[in-house]
């Protein structure tokens, strides 16, 4: 189990640049709008392979499942009677990645088989895989491993009941908003290199261009929300992938969103509201672990503690970096009183 989640998140971080080779160079642009408005495009011959496989169609419709603890979120646990998990990796961080800018991880079902992986970055890279499994009668999935996918000598068009998994990937490449996407599916293999530039082109409403498709929503996009949370207040991370129309016309069409899990982040401790300096937060009851931004002049760590965004360098020789910024001037809280006292 643990070998087969290795491969299959390494595989997923490479694929982001794994068929590079196969464009001769940055100029080698193909026709962003014609290949968005093409019925038979690989990104949506893989969405009407594995439709909602790993996840579930429409806004707000993402399985829920937990992180068990806050400090660490590398596995969530998904809710209901089929089970299943997401696991992180590398795990996230609740102190310095939020919000989350790239992320990768591994779908696993109840049974313990992973139904695929994905793995997500800002600039807009992001690559989805999910696994080939036959379906027999009764339910039970059986992953087909390599047998459904290219060039391996069985497809799994020939199960009886298959899922065709396969693998869809972007990754920009150069500053000028190029970009590579690759396909492999059950029944084809493919890489395309296009310029983002040109999806200005493909809105159907630009005068120099009124033979271009009105395709640009329909470009391929995944979505990663993140929210940290708070003291009383869970957190949360959610993925989705915008899909073009598995049928029916492309032109002015509208992306099917599929979401895959919306995993709840446990709320910070109650001693973020102790008047007492606890372990993790640079100053009392506040910083990134509270949920809470520390105030001007106020010791931090990081710039995530401070509510202005920005931790100085180290003051003065003095070890201690502080809030600087546009962040309020605050009000130093009264300390607890000691124990054993009555506070009079």
């Amino acid at each position: 189990m643990r070998f087969r989640l290795a491969f299959a998140l390494t595989a997923l971080t490479t694929a982001l640049g794994a068929y590079l080779a196969a464009c001769s160079s940055e100029d080698n642009i193909e026709d962003l709008c014609g290949w968005l408005g093409d019925e038979n495009n690989c990104y949506r011959q893989f969405y009407a392979d594995i439709t909602t496989t790993c996840g579930t169609k429409g806004p707000n419709s993402a399985r829920d499942g937990s992180f068990l603890k806050r400090d660490k979120l590398d596995t969530c646990v998904l809710d209901g009677a089929e089970g299943g998990q997401v696991v992180f990796d590398p795990p996230l961080d609740i102190a310095t990645d939020f919000p989350v800018t790239t992320a990768s991880f591994a779908m696993i079902r109840g049974d313990g088989t992973i139904c695929g992986a994905a793995a997500f970055g800002s600039d807009g890279a992001m690559a989805l895989s999910v696994e080939a499994v036959s379906v027999d009668e009764n339910g039970i999935v059986t992953p087909l491993g390599d047998g459904g996918l290219p060039d391996s000598g069985t497809s799994c068009v020939d199960s009886t009941d298959p899922i065709c998994g396969g693998s869809f990937s972007v990754k920009p490449v150069t500053e000028r908003e190029i970009v590579d996407v690759t396909c492999s599916t059950a029944t084809r293999k493919e890489s395309h290199r296009f310029n983002r530039l040109q999806l200005a082109k493909c809105d159907g409403t630009k005068d120099n261009a009124p033979d271009e498709a009105n395709v640009a929503a329909l470009f391929p996009r995944a979505e990663f929300e993140s929210n940290p949370g708070g003291v009383a207040l869970e957190g949360y991370v959610l993925f989705r992938v915008f899909f073009p129309p598995a049928t029916g016309e492309l032109e002015g069409a509208q992306p099917e969103v599929v979401e895959y899990f919306r995993c709840r982040i446990p709320s910070a401790p109650n001693t973020c509201a102790n008047g007492v300096q606890d372990e993790g937060e640079p100053a009392i009851d506040c910083g990134v672990l509270c949920g809470k931004g520390c105030c001007n002049s106020d010791p931090c760590y990081i710039n995530s503690d401070c509510e202005s965004g920005v931790c100085s360098a180290v003051d003065g020789g003095m070890g201690i970096r502080r809030c600087i910024g546009d962040g309020p001037i605050c009000t130093p809280p009264a300390p607890a009183p000691d124990a054993g006292t009555d506070g009079g």
